[in-house]
């Protein structure tokens, strides 16, 4: 990570990486503004979705806002650490459909470890 100033920083990703984008807003009455998106680095030669502040852009496997909603995919995210699986890790596919249980209304589902090494595994045969 290079720091520029105090308000900018710029990372670097490798392609296919997953990385966590959060943005909070407040004012002198508390928090305005929340939005957690988990993000997926374009290989160079993929088409990816515009993300403000993210160059060249980014798939996006998750984009919630709202504080009941960030909470709940904080909380799915901890579980998952719980199980001691690392979050960069885990699948692009379970992110897409909690992102398609938590804005539906459904209940989130559990990545557990017999679903992150079917995810390995079908990987490996890419």
């Amino acid at each position: 990570m290079q720091t520029v100033d105090l308000h900018r920083r710029f990372a670097y990703f490798l392609p296919r990486a997953t990385l966590c984008r959060i943005w909070w807003e407040r004012n002198d009455y508390g928090t305005t503004r929340w939005e957690l998106a988990v993000l997926q680095a374009p290989v160079p030669s993929d088409t990816a979705q515009s993300v403000v502040g993210v160059t060249p852009g980014a798939h996006i496997l998750l984009l919630v806002s709202g504080p009941r909603l960030v909470k709940r995919t904080l909380s799915a995210c901890r579980d998952i650490e719980h199980r001691g699986i690392a979050l960069s890790d885990v699948s692009p596919n379970y992110w897409r459909v909690l992102h398609n249980r938590l804005t539906g209304g459904a209940e989130a589902g559990c990545y557990d470890t017999n679903r992150h090494v079917a995810a390995i595994r079908r990987k490996q045969l890419q």
